[in-house]
Parts: C-alpha cells; structure tokens; sequence
C-alpha cells in the first residue's frame, strides 16, 4: 500500500470519504472534517468498464487529506480568506509515521473499500451484470 499523493494509472476506483476530527491544544477543542481523497485498486475481483470483464489486480491505494479550515480574521497573513470562509487546506503530515493509530488506519481503509464496493456494484449493474434491485440489496 502507498499512501503519498494521488498520481496512479487508471485505478479501478477513485473517490472520497469524510471523516470528524477532534484537536485538544491548551485545554481548547477544535472539532472539522477531514476528508480523504483516494485512488484504490483493490485485491478483490471488480468489474472494469473499461476492460468489459472482471478482474482481479494487485492491491494499491494512494490517500490525500484535507481539512475543512474556517478562516480567522485577517492578520498580517499574506493571501489569507477572508474571516469565516470554509476552505479544504491539505493535511498530508496525517499520513507521517505514528500520527494516526492502526485502528485510525483501519477505519480508513474500511470506509474506502466501502465506498469502492458500492461504486463496483454500480458498474455492474450499468453492465448488466446484476440487477438493480440486487444492487439496492446489497446496499441495505
């Protein structure tokens, strides 16, 4: 598994997942959102479009973060938001060795390989390889 930027040929599946996080820094709480951009081709068998069949490949996935920062008031900040504006800003130093936990990890993974389950399932419906109503089963 590699887990620095997003540059992968044609992965199977591609999306993103959202996730709280909570910072205690001098007895202060701050609560956002990170989401978790991937690319993930996983070891289980897909269906891929662009081959027409289903395969089986070599696990990879590749993860970005991003916090969903509110802006303070200017300051002596060059090119800062404006006070209140909601931006995505990059949390990669997350991926550093030991910043998160394994079961933080774990969650993450589950809920990629979640969301990829979900969009293989799509594309074999659009295929016709199951039906939709197998498709709304499956996501019960």
């Amino acid at each position: 598994m590699t887990t620095s930027g997003l540059i992968m040929p044609n992965p199977a599946f591609h999306g993103e997942v959202e996730f709280e996080i909570t910072f205690k820094l001098g007895g202060c709480t701050t609560e956002r959102r990170i989401r978790v951009r991937y690319a993930y081709t996983p070891d289980w068998s897909f269906y891929d479009p662009s081959a027409a069949s289903v395969v089986t490949s070599e696990a990879i996935l590749l993860i970005d973060f991003d916090l969903w920062a509110i802006a303070l008031p200017k300051r002596d900040w060059i090119d800062a938001p404006n006070a209140g504006d909601r931006y995505w800003t990059p949390m990669n130093h997350l991926k550093a060795a030991g910043v998160l936990t394994r079961r933080t990890w774990e969650r993450v993974r589950e809920r990629i390989d979640a969301d990829a389950r979900h969009q293989d399932m799509r594309n074999r419906v659009e295929a016709g390889l199951i039906s939709a109503a197998e498709f709304e089963v499956s996501c019960l």
